[in-house]
Parts: structure tokens; C-alpha cells; sequence
């Protein structure tokens, strides 16, 4: 029989017992009402399915793409890719960002390594560059589409599916998207420029009993801390960090299993991605010892490395976590969705009214099999596929 501690006992515990990621909010972005007003008008050269890391970032081979045409960058790959699946942002558009902004990609220069975005942002160096590049794209993706939900309830003749464009254009003047468009067609052709493509903002179905289990063995049970955002801070609580006893640095750390059946992309050495057919996704971040390939077809229960025990490895390029963890995701087509009603094992999810919020009065996993109702902090057992 499973011992648990009460929701009391659980409220009480001291709020310093936990590690996870903390990371810097970004202010949230005031959309105006004229950027609201031209998102359908805008030049921006591709489409929502482009934007995101979906099934069009899978087939893009960012390896052989360098190699042919920036060798410069190979050093660049791999934490290209990581920030790409940590923001889930097509690493495509990170390179015409780059070569509308400081020509690195045709015309590598020690000035437009050290700031491939150019003014864009304000970070120095590469990587940092790059970091903060993703995160305010990402960030302003998903402001807008929030901020385009609140507006179609009152209007909704506002276009569907165009958040990248209103976060595009709230960051990129006219001049700026022009470029954009003009490197985007000069390196990737004009395969993204369709307007009529299916949006992948559009709700998808929950998942069904029996397609997704916990990201642990079957038959252990782990931790869990409140839902929150892929970052930390806005919307939608697509995320939950899990760890079997949530040890400091240096502690001892276990296997993660595949959530899911599908196919797999690795982003960095802790950091993959598993897609089922359906366009359902989990991401998997602050890994060790992977032990799949991108390519790999996996299986639910599949392991896949553990979560890291040392902070290098947990954020191998870049990132934050305060102690050893798995932070696992929750994606449709390459855009974060909320975990809200969703199904992991048997256990209904409800995320809470904040990131991180471990009331276990708003935040709670529901056993279908036996009603129980855990809290954060609690032992969940999993019980496979349900």
C-alpha cells in the first residue's frame, strides 16, 4: 500500500526543499493596438507551421544544411538545436533571423559572430546572443496567442493561427521583415510562404487513456512539482519537473522512460524530444547518458537516460535548474499545451492558478482507478499506459 502524506502535512513542508528551473521572467510584451490590427497585413515571410518546431523543423537536416553552407557554424550545432527545443523554435528561422541581421551565415566575420542578431538583442557573444533570441521569440509567441485568444472573444473576425506574426512584428519593423523574407527565400526557398496551410494553433484533442504514461519506469513511483510554463513564467503550463527524491547536486539520479510512442530528435546531450504520429509530443530536458538517436523509433517505457546529476550536464548548453531533475513537456505540432485535463498514466491533471503553484488545493493529479486526488510533493505511481 502507498504511504502518502497528507495535503496538510504537504502545505507545510519548507519551500526550499525543492529544485527546479528559475529562470528570469521577460517583461511581457504590451501588443498595441496597431500591431494587433496588422498581423493579417504583415510581410512575414513564413507560416505558423514553419515558425514552431514541428513536423517541418523534423525534416529540415540542420547538419548537412551547415556543412554545406556555413561549415563555420558546425562548432554552432549543437546549441543551436538546444535552444531551438527548449523554445521549440525552427532552427530555420534562427538562421535568416541571423542573415538578415549580420550576414553570418554567407559572410562569417568575427563582428557578426559575436553578435549574429546584430541590435536585436542586447546579449554578447553567440551563444548568449542566441539564448536571448529564442527566449523573446518564444516568449512573444505565446503572449500573442493569448493575447489573440482574449481579442477574438470580443472580435472574432481577427485571423486564426497568426501569434508568430503579431510576435514577429512586434519585434522586426517593416525593413527589418523584409529582410527576413528575402533571406528566408534565399536560403530555404519559398516552401513556407502559403497562407492557406492548416494553422497548428488550432485546440487539439485531449489525450486518450492509454497514449500517454509518466516519464519513469512503470511500477516506481516519483515526485512531481507544480505545473508551469516551458520557461518558467507566462502561459500555457505545459511543463512538470519529476525526480524520484529530488537530491541535491551530486545525488543519486534514475532512469527516464519514453511518455510516449514516437519518434525521436535529439537537441543536445540532455536534451530530446519524442513525436507520436498524431502530432502529440514530450520533451525531455536536463537529461544524462542518452541513449536513443534521433531517427529512433521508441516505444512507451522505452529508457532513455537518466535525468543529470551535475549541473554541466544538466544544462549542457545553456539554461537553468537548481538541483537534479527531469523537466518534461507537453507539445502539439510543435506548439507548448497546457496540461490541463490532460491524461499521463491514470492520472488527470489539474495545473494550478500560477507556475509552480503547489496548493493542493488548485494543483492536483487525479487516479482514475481509484479516485485518489495527489499533491504535489506526494509519490505517483506509475502504472503504465492506462
Amino acid at each position: 500500500m502507498l504511504k502518502t502524506r497528507s495535503p496538510l502535512v504537504m502545505l507545510m513542508l519548507p519551500a526550499l526543499a525543492w529544485a527546479g528551473d528559475i529562470h528570469a521572467p521577460l517583461a511581457p510584451h504590451a501588443f498595441s493596438q496597431q500591431q494587433l490590427g496588422a498581423i493579417d497585413r504583415a510581410d512575414v515571410p513564413l507560416d505558423e507551421a514553419h515558425f514552431v518546431y514541428g513536423e517541418a523543423a523534423m525534416a529540415f537536416d540542420l547538419h548537412d544544411f551547415l556543412l554545406q553552407q556555413a561549415p563555420h557554424l558546425l562548432p554552432k550545432e549543437e546549441v543551436i538545436l538546444h535552444w531551438s527545443g527548449i523554445t521549440s523554435l525552427n532552427p530555420q528561422l534562427l538562421l535568416a533571423l541571423m542573415e538578415a541581421s549580420s550576414r553570418l551565415v554567407s559572410a562569417p566575420s568575427k563582428e557578426a559572430m559575436a553578435a549574429p542578431f546584430a541590435k536585436l538583442v542586447q546579449g554578447k557573444g553567440f551563444d548568449e546572443q542566441l539564448e536571448q533570441m529564442t527566449r523573446q521569440l518564444s516568449d512573444r509567441f505565446y503572449q500573442a496567442r493569448t493575447r489573440l485568444q482574449q481579442s477574438r472573444q470580443s472580435a472574432p473576425a481577427l485571423p486564426p493561427g497568426d501569434a508568430h506574426r503579431l510576435a514577429l512584428t512586434s519585434l522586426l519593423d517593416s525593413k527589418e521583415r523584409q529582410q527576413l523574407s528575402e533571406q528566408w527565400q534565399t536560403l530555404f526557398g519559398d516552401q513556407a510562404l502559403s497562407r492557406a496551410s492548416t494553422s497548428v494553433a488550432a485546440a487539439p484533442a485531449r489525450l486518450a487513456a492509454g497514449q500517454f504514461q509518466l516519464p519513469w519506469r512503470q511500477g516506481y513511483s516519483w515526485k512531481v512539482n507544480g505545473a508551469h510554463s516551458h520557461s518558467g513564467s507566462g502561459y500555457p503550463y505545459s511543463s512538470i519537473d519529476v525526480s524520484y527524491d529530488w537530491p541535491g547536486w551530486g545525488g543519486a539520479t534514475y532512469t527516464v522512460t519514453a511518455a510516449n510512442s514516437g519518434t525521436v530528435t535529439v537537441f543536445s546531450r540532455c536534451q530530446l524530444r519524442i513525436t507520436a504520429l498524431n502530432g502529440w509530443a514530450t520533451n525531455y530536458y536536463h537529461m544524462s547518458g542518452i541513449s536513443v538517436r534521433s531517427g529512433d523509433y521508441v516505444t512507451a517505457d522505452s529508457p532513455i537516460g537518466t535525468y543529470a546529476s551535475n549541473r554541466n550536464d544538466a544544462l549542457c548548453e545553456g539554461g537553468s535548474s537548481t538541483g537534479p531533475h527531469l523537466h518534461f513537456s507537453l507539445l502539439y505540432n510543435g506548439v507548448f499545451q497546457s496540461l490541463q485535463g490532460q491524461r499521463l498514466s491514470s492520472y488527470g491533471i489539474n495545473v494550478g492558478s500560477s507556475n509552480y503553484d503547489d496548493n493542493c488545493n488548485r494543483f492536483w493529479l487525479q487516479n482514475s482507478r481509484n479516485g485518489q486526488r495527489l499533491c504535489a510533493w506526494q509519490p505517483v505511481y506509475n502504472n503504465g499506459l492506462d
